[in-house]
């Protein structure tokens, strides 16, 4: 009944929202972690109870205690999902490629995509799996793509959404689309990894 009330919260929802970008899909996968935290608040409680009873530290740092250790695995998923979506867009321009070498050969884009997503083990080819069943399922395709997006949210995988949306829309050969996004992508990382090089900080 807690870990419900919890995951209908404001909290619920935005502690969701980051296990969701850090992979964590199933809601029992969720509700999991919502019970480990509430372990941990109640061995924090416990270990805050046993040091107050010693009266060797001050009361603040006591109460502190129980709200440190509760929000201590949201900073570890928050931070696995930030690696997530690096490993993502690190992954995103070399996937555009393939795809628009299985085009080339003759596949169509969703068959070409299924064929790459089976063949990598990366982050993205497990979003481009999860895009391909919603779509099996009776997804639009744009919609299911801007729910990728949504759950990366990142710049990289906006760009490759819209790009992905706009051939639907405008008929444009989706092979010039992705190459030049491919092309941008990598520019614009070189770019990032330059002033990084450059930065005295």
């Amino acid at each position: 009944f807690l870990v419900r009330r919890i995951l209908e919260s404001g909290y619920g929802t935005r502690f969701t929202a980051a296990c969701i970008r850090a992979g964590i899909w199933q809601e029992p996968e969720v509700e999991k972690a919502i019970e480990k935290k509430i372990y941990i608040l109640g061995a924090a409680s416990l270990f805050t109870f046993a040091i107050a009873e010693l009266g060797v530290v001050r009361a603040p740092i006591i109460a502190s205690i129980p709200v440190i250790a509760f929000f201590i695995p949201d900073v570890l998923i928050r931070n696995k999902g930030i690696e997530r979506g690096e490993a993502i867009a690190r992954a995103l321009p070399e996937t555009i490629d393939l795809i628009n070498m299985t085009v080339g050969a003759g596949l169509g884009f969703q068959a070409g995509l299924d064929r790459i997503s089976r063949s990598e083990t990366n982050p993205l080819s497990a979003e481009f799996r999860r895009v391909l069943s919603e779509i099996r399922l009776g997804d639009s395709r744009p919609h299911a793509f801007r729910s990728m997006a949504e759950r990366i949210n990142r710049p990289e995988m906006w760009n490759f959404t819209n790009s992905i949306i706009q051939v639907d829309k405008l008929g444009i050969p989706i092979t010039e689309a992705l190459k030049e996004l491919a092309k941008s992508m990598r520019s614009e990382r070189s770019e990032e990894h330059t002033s990084e090089l450059q930065s005295p900080y």
